[in-house]
């Protein structure tokens, strides 16, 4: 799945923590809650498993950034 957002067209839409499994426990609009819900645990990197998933998002990332046909490089309106 994130191969799939980062190689699409267009800007991926990714969330902060993304990068290192921050999940939220599966509330993706905890925008009003003040709670270990929407706090950014960033100890969460340090961990062996966060950072083999921090090393395909930098793999990911770095194919994007070496093929042009990944990245468009004008708005598409879907005509000639």
């Amino acid at each position: 799945m994130l191969a799939t957002v980062l190689f699409a067209n267009g800007t991926p839409m990714l969330l902060g923590g993304d990068e290192f499994g921050r999940t939220q426990g599966g509330n993706n609009n905890p925008y009003c809650q003040d709670n270990d819900v929407s706090w950014c645990h960033w100890n969460l990197a340090e961990t062996d498993e966060n950072r083999e998933l921090q090393r395909f998002f930098a793999k990911l990332i770095a194919i994007r950034q070496q093929h042009t046909a990944l990245r468009v490089g004008h708005f598409l309106h879907g005509e000639d």
